[in-house]
């Protein structure tokens, strides 16, 4: 089975609808953090999937790759700051 997608204009329209409560309830989250969740329920909410724990599962994986690539990220641009902070 094909991975439903989720289209850039979908993504607006949903974070543009989950902007307000992110605002008026002053929820934490930073941007890639509304995009993801915007995406993950846009994407769950078409997959066909009835298991929920399944559904929750995956959202549980999706949410480690992300972690994780940030990590990724943040170690990477550690480490290219610590090059330049060496160079004399």
């Amino acid at each position: 089975m094909t991975e439903p997608s989720v289209s850039i204009d979908e993504l607006l329209r949903g974070k543009a609808a989950m902007a307000p409560f992110i605002r008026r309830w002053g929820l934490p989250l930073n941007p890639e953090d509304a995009d993801l969740i915007v995406w993950a329920v846009l994407h769950y909410a078409r997959t066909g999937e009835n298991d929920l724990s399944g559904i929750a599962a995956g959202a549980e994986k999706h949410i480690d790759d992300y972690e994780a690539d940030a990590a990724r990220m943040r170690e990477a641009m550690r480490a290219a700051s610590d090059r330049r902070d060496d160079k004399p």
